[in-house]
């Protein structure tokens, strides 16, 4: 699957752009008229500039599809537990009636933990300072409690979620989207609409197969037979 995305608007910002520098590029040629080898002057700052959109689309892309490689769920070892602590989500409830986990913990605004017993709406809840469960569901980057996406080059983001273990520091298993953005051409004026990605994976991206289930693929209920 291709990583292009140049819109149709985006070639006709691209074709302006060309003929602007176009038609600065035989102004000066005019200016300069009486220099022999002026056009071996313009010529290449010319021809660089007309390229740089070309350039920058296809520099994206290349590196979307590279990153692309890493995208989706890994599954590295997977474990049975009474519960965990879920560092990415806002309610720990779905995965306690969902799932038949025997708990959950999240972390609430105040920076509390909320460890969460029961099941069908007889919670017990109780707040704690920090996680008491082993194994946590964390971004991998979260410089601020609400910045996840990580910078992993010009246009392209990545935003990943692991399985650890607290007590090893072993990662268990991990689910990475990786999204590139339009390029400058079509950046401005698709921001006036809001941004849309290509993520991956994705039905429209280089890897575009089902993925299992995170972190439910990793993290198994503990049976109580």
């Amino acid at each position: 699957m291709s990583a292009f995305m140049i819109t149709p608007i985006g070639l006709a910002i691209i074709a302006l752009y060309s003929f602007a520098i176009g038609a600065v590029t035989l102004l000066l040629s005019r200016l300069l008229k009486n220099l022999r080898w002026r056009w071996w002057l313009l010529a290449p700052p010319t021809l660089l500039l007309m390229a740089l959109p070309w350039a920058e689309e296809a520099w994206i892309a290349w590196h979307f599809n590279q990153a692309c490689k890493d995208a989706g769920v890994k599954v590295y070892r997977t474990v049975e537990v009474e519960g965990f602590y879920d560092g990415t989500q806002s309610t720990a409830f779905h995965y306690i009636d969902k799932y038949g986990f025997r708990f959950m913990e999240q972390q609430e605004d105040n920076g509390k933990i909320l460890h969460v017993e029961g099941m069908m709406g007889n919670w017990t809840k109780i707040v704690l300072d920090s996680p008491s469960a082993r194994y946590r569901l964390v971004y991998r980057y979260q410089p601020t409690p609400y910045r996840i996406e990580e910078p992993i080059g010009w246009r392209l983001q990545k935003m990943e979620r692991q399985v650890i273990d607290s007590q090893t520091g072993e990662i268990l298993g991990r689910d990475t989207i990786i999204k590139r953005r339009y390029s400058m051409a079509d950046a401005v004026w698709i921001g006036l609409f809001g941004s849309y990605p290509k993520l991956c994976p994705g039905p429209q991206s280089p890897l575009s197969t089902p993925q299992p289930p995170f972190p439910q693929s990793v993290l198994k209920p503990a049976s109580h037979s």
